[in-house]
């Protein structure tokens, strides 16, 4: 495992877990069709970017290395270079080394990592079950993979080289992040929905228009259309899950550490959430019943499985 910090960062070596909201994770393997690396950027939460244009580092970034050596004899490449210099570092280099000269105008090169003294860079090399672990807000790197076969000489792609990535974020983003993980559907069909958005203001404008997309845009537009639908059904379930959080942070509330009336219970979480009413409060206590989070201490069920209001009385379980 490697660990490393810049001198400025303000991170803890091993900060309280009650600041980490949770990991996002990915795994990326390299392609046969060139040799192919990762260049140089730090991560951080790329939804938020692109929809704030803020940048908001994750506390921890790393990765693990997933396949084995057996698999790969003669291998070649594939390592991680991270640089210490951290964010001033970025600063000089710009988003994927687009600052520097040699690389201005070129987006998606890789720059040269060689450690040397007082560059700030570390090598580490690929290795089966290697866990890489600093803090989230040092640039960093992977290097080409090439496979070199010496019975026949030439040099050809073997197993590809496969890793995990890996974000811890904070509290102040960690909900929003959960919402649409790095490279998980609902945030590919944001990033694609916000793109073709833009995408449409830029020809409105250079039409002459005020920019925006209007309603002819989108009905002339099937892809767009489709990616709405999508969204408003994605925007629904959010707003769902939201609320039966809402509903079951109520009733452990009224519930608390005694017993407590189906019926009293249904009231308050009527009067105090905007679930949609009664109905809703009262399958939200039943499933809650069924998922033992309450346990059923008096009264029954119906012919549906249902717990009966009337007469019925629940406790934490």
């Amino acid at each position: 495992m490697f660990t490393a910090a810049p001198p400025s960062s303000k991170v803890t070596a091993n900060p309280p877990r009650s600041t980490i909201h949770g990991f996002a994770l990915w795994s990326l393997a390299s392609v046969k069709s060139l040799p192919h690396g990762v260049s140089y950027h730090i991560d951080y939460a790329e939804l938020i970017r692109f929809k704030t244009g803020i940048i908001h580092t994750p506390i921890y970034a790393g990765s693990v290395h997933c396949t084995r050596e057996s698999e790969t004899s003669g291998w070649k490449g594939g390592g991680y270079y991270a640089n210490v210099g951290g964010l001033e570092h970025y600063e000089k280099v710009g988003y994927k080394g687009m600052k520097l000269d040699e690389n201005r105008g070129t987006k998606g090169v890789l720059i040269d990592p060689t450690p040397k003294p007082d560059n700030g860079w570390v090598e580490i090399p690929y290795k089966y079950g290697r866990g890489i672990f600093h803090t989230g807000e040092l640039p960093h790197q992977s290097g080409q993979v090439f496979y070199s076969d010496e019975n026949n000489g030439g040099d050809r792609w073997g197993t590809t080289r496969v890793m995990v990535g890996i974000n811890a974020f904070g509290h102040e983003i960690g909900p929003e992040v959960m919402r649409a993980p790095e490279h998980s559907p609902s945030f590919n069909r944001d990033v694609k929905l916000s793109q073709l958005v833009a995408k449409s203001e830029a020809r409105e404008k250079k039409k002459g228009g005020v920019g925006g997309m209007g309603m002819e845009a989108i009905k002339g537009d099937p892809v767009v259309r489709k990616m709405l639908v999508l969204a408003k059904r994605e925007k629904i379930k959010r707003e769902m899950a939201d609320e039966r959080q809402k509903m079951e942070e109520c009733i452990v509330n009224v519930v608390g550490s005694g017993v407590a009336d189906v019926t009293d219970i249904i009231d308050k979480v009527v009067e105090a959430t905007s679930c949609p009413g009664r109905d809703a409060a009262h399958v939200q206590v039943n499933l809650m019943v069924k998922s033992e989070v309450l346990e059923l201490v008096e009264g029954g069920v119906d012919k549906h499985g249902m717990i009966m209001i009337e007469g019925c009385k629940v406790k934490a379980a």
